[in-house]
């Protein structure tokens, strides 16, 4: 084809629409192959012009020696053939210009891939046709459709999706000549893309519009091998290393996949390339659609990089266009990893089956790093997080699916036994007939100090001296000013140990802020010696030891005054004695002398990795009074937090008990072989941080955050709290000290604790009050007079049964005549009990509860209470009427309460035989963690006479392997603080309660649907059971029963229940009288329970405990009668009492205080 057919002038407008595709169709309508010749160069652009905006009618300026493509209006005159030299001179500054062709809509996968420079993105490139600026557009095509031998077309893959080029770019089917020069190739930034070679056949007619791709960019697949980093590699390394078989592909060059949506894609790069082949099998150009057969191969040879590439400074790393997808043929991968799914075998193709697009990962260049760890080695797993579950979504069945325990129930059932406590405070006065003191002092910056009755309190320039024995105001209140000590500023005291009698417990020593030491006489309130910068900073604490005195300043300097060895008639003195200085550690927040030995902690100094709880705090001992002893350092045995306090207990002198934040108190064995202190427990004692401990007699003292005071006895596993009472109100409690000098001025172990209250209160350490009380109770029959009460108990899982179910047969129909029928007489108190009164799966019932659940203060049943407790209500009212009103006794509903399906009623006979007064009903959450009310209780109490009874409708934790989490319900129930009011009836309540709780109470009757289950897997087991009648076998299986036996801190190890006759009562099929046949097919078990306590048990006796064969539900309703003996006090002769069993105490007070004398003796305290 001459060159002056071609037209010189660009064309302007068409004739028509038909015209206008026909002149775009030009390009692919020749069928003829490209080739390559190895020896010829591909064409380049020696300049790139930045490509200009055009209208849609804009001609192109097309140079007259550029042979691309002839304006023409028909097809006729595409059929002349193009010279050779059209694909050696093309111009692509005019090429530039030119409007590009609409994408194609499907190409053929007659196409190759050659990486044009290391870390870079396929393109595609038509063979014997360079890269032109008119790749610029960003949008890539759809992927190639391929074609399978048995004609199905597999599913395309992103990953080799191609981008066409315009035809006009496509090279003829000669190779250009050996002469023919290469243009040089301009730098341009670097471009993630594959170079592709195009075969004629992907044509414009197959060319389709389709919108740009999003930035949803596929990952490169997952390799299974790791392959070698590319990021370096060359050009060339990539072509050799690519054998004929295609058995070793060339890897996967490294990409960012991260980049600015709204950044324009970087411009494309023009690099030459070359896919080597060595055989005529493997070339990777695909068979023509037109029979046309694959071009001659190319000769082995290396590539030659682009000049500006070599002598260019490296390109920063390539980034991938956010609107550019990886373009990958399959013979650019491992076989195994074909990104199309297909293996390349020649010119055949077989499908294998395509990684999945989430099971992608990108491709980083190098192997995957090895599997790190993201806890400590010491640390402990993270519990199991469970889905949200709203409220009321699940059943009581199905959530055995939710059994995960949660750390709450691990906590509480490890802490020590509190069900026996006393609530009474031990307050200590020294005058007879008095209040107990209240002394005040500052928190932050005062200090208190005690000894027999005398009291000091300082706060920087201030001293307040008190004598409690005179008057519990001060007898001087002294600033430091007056005193001639203008500037003095006291941080710490102690009393000064003395030889003569007279003076003990009446000289002080002040540390100040400037490091001087100061004493003075208390009896005459002045300074009678001093002894400036005794330290260069302040002084922080004092101690005394024996006849020693220890001061300690913040720098962690000590000075130990003794008495002189030649002089040991004399006491210490600050002007006297020269001090021995000790060097210790600097800032430690905690220092405690104990058992002659220097302990101290600081918060910054932890061993261990992970968080913060998984961390273990150093303690430090100095054993200052041995020359030359140098420190040790000491761990505790497991994790725990930081060190807050420390003690010796009295009844175990051969212990150090450490408390630490988060509860923890770490046990510590003095006498050991090397004579420094052991670790020998860890346990967890509170929920919040043990601020403060004092060992006082044979009890533990333990002070918290919440302004409560515990005693415990910790000679049982695990340990017992004796004590509790609120010693400062809702404060922390900061410090407890023993008042060792009033054991011999004043025959009292006095206990002093300092709270956040500003609040100095004064206790006494034996515990006399309580010893009494119980004292008085063994004593009880001499001053009251009992009456006896019956009581009938009835508790059911109703299921969400409606009471006109109970109509439709006779059994059901006889229900609550079967229940009154199972007292000779009519009860005194009749409460029922029922649970899952609605549906808890319904969500909108549960909201009706929780929203229009509220009652009235002046009505016992709110009529906007849901219409299921309404009519239950009604219900148990007309059958109560119905059995007992032609009898002629008449009952009351004292206290009727709901939680999202519990529901309470009680009913009172009219009676004049005994007064009830005092009658309250509440609630307490323990569904989702204490949010929600489908788990919980309704707790009801009466006082009659002089007795209070307390009833518990309860729904526990289901699932037969939530075993912890039922404990920790019942925990939570019965420890719950402040459910009642105070009642000012004292008597009624025992352990020195007000009524506030539920074991303040005398008499506590626990029923309800408590999940407690068999541990039995085998349905043969418990079926033969039930054949033969013999139900001890699965008793002895039965969870409750063995928690009552076996477990320690079980809440209800103070509970009775009596003995169980009657088959389990869960779970039945409803309507029928068979236990579980679905797909779970649950163990039979007695979920339902009643059990009760009584401060004397003989007062408390159980008559009856049966069951009903009511189907309507798939728990069986269960009844038990009891006689409760409730008492009336004369308190005249209750007093008379009284004194006999306090001069009973006045005895063995005298051996207690003597056994804390001889050990405060030993520990050279006194």
């Amino acid at each position: 084809m001459a060159s002056e057919d071609i037209e010189e002038e660009p064309v302007l407008a068409v004739s028509s629409l038909r015209s206008r595709f026909e002149q775009l169709a030009a390009g692919t309508s020749s069928p003829v192959q490209p080739k390559l010749v190895s020896s010829e160069p591909i064409p380049s652009p020696v300049t790139r012009l930045s490509r200009p905006r055009a209208a849609s009618n804009q001609g192109l300026n097309v140079d007259s020696t550029v042979h691309i493509l002839r304006g023409s209006s028909s097809s006729s005159d595409l059929k002349t053939d193009m010279p050779e030299a059209a694909t050696s001179a093309i111009d692509f500054k005019a090429l530039a210009r030119r409007r590009p062709p609409p994408p194609a809509a499907q190409t053929e996968p007659n196409a190759q891939v050659v990486k044009a420079v290391s870390g870079s993105k396929p393109m595609e490139v038509d063979p014997g046709a360079t890269k032109s600026a008119a790749l610029k557009r960003p949008p890539p095509p759809p992927p190639t459709r391929l074609t399978k031998p048995g004609g199905a077309s597999p599913t395309p893959s992103p990953l080799t999706r191609p981008v066409p080029l315009p035809p006009s770019i496509i090279a003829p089917d000669s190779p250009p000549k050996s002469g023919a020069l290469r243009p040089p190739v301009p730098p341009v930034p670097p471009r993630p893309t594959f170079l592709v070679f195009h075969s004629p056949e992907n044509s414009v007619t197959d060319f389709q519009s389709e919108p740009p791709p999003t930035e949803n960019i596929p990952p490169f697949p997952r390799r299974t091998t790791p392959s070698p980093d590319l990021r370096n590699n060359s050009v060339e390394e990539r072509e050799s290393s690519t054998d004929s078989s295609s058995s070793q592909p060339p890897p996967i060059p490294p990409s960012r996949s991260s980049r600015l949506s709204g950044l324009p894609p970087p411009p494309p790069r023009h690099r030459t390339s070359r896919s080597p082949n060595s055989g005529g099998s493997d070339v990777l150009s695909l068979t023509s659609s037109t029979g046309t057969g694959p071009p001659p191969p190319l000769p082995f040879r290396r590539a030659s990089a682009a000049p500006d590439s070599l002598s260019s400074p490296k390109s920063p790393p390539p980034r991938r266009s956010a609107m550019a997808r990886p373009v990958l043929v399959a013979s650019a991968l491992p076989p195994e990893l074909n990104g199309n799914g297909y293996h390349i075998n020649g010119s055949s193709i077989n499908e294998t089956p395509a990684p999945s697009p989430i099971d992608r990962k990108p491709y980083l260049g190098k192997p995957l790093p090895p599997p790190t760890r993201t806890i400590g080695p010491g640390d402990k797993l993270p519990t199991l997080r469970r889905p949200t579950i709203a409220p009321g979504e699940l059943s009581s069945d199905e959530e055995e699916a939710l059994e995960e325990e949660s750390p709450s129930s691990r906590v509480i059932d490890s802490l020590p036994d509190t069900s026996s406590a006393s609530r009474r405070p031990p307050a200590l006065t020294f005058r007879e007939g008095s209040s107990p003191p209240r002394l005040a002092y500052h928190p932050h910056s005062g200090c208190v100090i005690a000894s027999g009755p005398n009291f000091v309190v300082s706060h920087v320039h201030h001293v307040k001296i008190y004598n409690l024995e005179v008057q519990d105001t001060p007898i001087y209140d002294l600033e430091m000013k007056s005193l001639g000590m203008k500037d003095a500023k006291i941080m710490s005291m102690e009393f000064r140990p003395s030889l003569n009698k007279g003076d003990r417990g009446c000289i002080v020593w002040f540390g100040t802020k400037d490091g001087s030491l100061l004493e003075m006489d208390i009896r005459k309130g002045q300074i009678t010696a001093t002894k400036p910068a005794a330290h260069l900073h302040p002084v922080s604490h004092m101690f005394r030891h024996g006849r020693s005195m220890v001061t300690l300043d913040e720098s962690g300097k000590a000075l130990i005054f003794s008495p002189d060895p030649d002089h040991l008639d004399q006491d210490v003195s600050l002007i006297y004695t020269v001090p021995k200085a000790v060097r210790t550690t600097d800032k430690n927040d905690f220092v405690k002398f104990l058992d002659g030995k220097l302990w101290t902690a600081s918060r910054n100094e932890s061993h261990g990795g992970g968080t913060l709880s998984g961390k273990m705090p150093i303690i430090r001992v100095y054993d200052i009074f041995s020359p030359g002893s140098p420190g040790k350092s000491i761990m505790p045995g497991d994790q725990c937090g930081q060190v807050l306090t420390a003690t010796i207990h009295p009844g175990e002198p051969d212990k150090v008990w450490v408390g630490h934040e988060e509860g923890y108190v770490s046990t510590w064995a003095l006498d050991t072989d090397d004579g420094w202190p052991r670790c020998i427990e860890v346990s967890k004692v509170s929920t919040s941080d043990i601020l403060c401990l004092e060992g006082v007699n044979d009890k533990l003292w333990a002070g918290s955050r919440n302004g409560m005071i515990a005693v415990y006895d910790v000679s049982q596993k695990p340990w017992v709290m004796t004590n509790c009472w609120k010693a400062h109100l809702n404060l922390p409690v900061l410090r407890i000290f023993v008042n060792y000098r009033a054991i011999e001025a004043n025959k009292k172990l006095c206990v002093v604790s300092l709270g956040r209250d500003d609040a100095v209160k004064l206790w006494d350490g034996l515990l006399g009050v309580d010893w009494v009380e119980k004292e008085l109770v063994k004593n009880e029959s001499a001053f009251s007079d009992f009456q006896d009460v019956t009581a009938l108990v009835v508790s059911w899982n109703c299921d969400s049964a409606r009471p006109d179910y109970l109509n439709d047969e006779p059994r059901n129909a006889n229900f609550f005549t079967e229940v009154f029928d199972s007292t000779t007489t009519p009860p005194d108190i009749i409460s029922f009990s029922f649970q899952e009164v609605i549906d808890l799966e319904s969500r909108k019932m549960a909201a009706k509860n929780m929203l229009l659940g509220g009652k009235k203060k002046d009505d016992a049943l709110s009529d906007r209470v849901t219409g299921a407790y309404k009519r239950w209500h009604d219900k148990l009212s007309s059958v109560v009427k119905e059995k007992f009103g032609p009898l002629g006794v008449e009952y009351t509903a004292v206290n009727t309460e709901s939680l999202v399906g519990l529901f309470s009623c009680i009913f009172l006979k009219n009676t004049k035989e005994f007064v009830c007064r005092d009658k309250s009903i509440t609630a307490i959450k323990r569904g989702m963690g204490g949010r929600y009310g489908n788990k919980g209780a309704v707790i009801a109490r009466l006082v009659i006479a002089d007795s209070s009874i307390c009833f518990i409708n309860c729904h526990l934790a289901a699932g037969q392997h939530a075993l912890k989490q039922r404990n920790a319900d019942l925990a939570a129930i019965l420890e719950e603080k402040g459910i009642f009011e105070a009642s000012p009836s004292s008597s009624a309540y025992v352990r020195g309660g007000d009524g506030t709780m539920v074991l303040d109470h005398e008499f506590v009757l626990l029923n309800g649907d408590l999940n407690y289950r068999i541990d039995v897997n085998r349905r043969e087991t418990y079926t033969s059971a039930f054949r033969s009648g013999d139900l001890s076998g699965l008793l002895a299986h039965d969870q409750l029963i063995q928690q009552l036996e076996h477990n320690k801190t079980f809440r209800l190890r103070g509970f009775s229940e009596g003995p169980i006759t009657f088959r389990p009562t869960y779970k039945y099929d409803p309507r029928s009288d068979e236990y579980d046949t679905s797909e779970k097919r649950r163990t039979p078990a007695w979920c339902d329970r009643i059990l009760w306590r009584a401060r004397t048990p003989s007062r408390m006796q159980q008559l009856g405990y049966r069951r009903y064969e009511v189907n309507v539900s798939d728990h069986r309703p269960i009844s038990a009668t009891f006689v409760i003996k409730v008492k009336s006090v004369r308190q005249e002769e209750k007093l008379t009492s009284r004194r006999v069993v306090e001069s009973a105490w006045a005895d063995r007070e005298v051996q207690f205080l003597d056994l804390a004398h001889k050990f405060y003796v030993r520990q050279a305290l006194l």
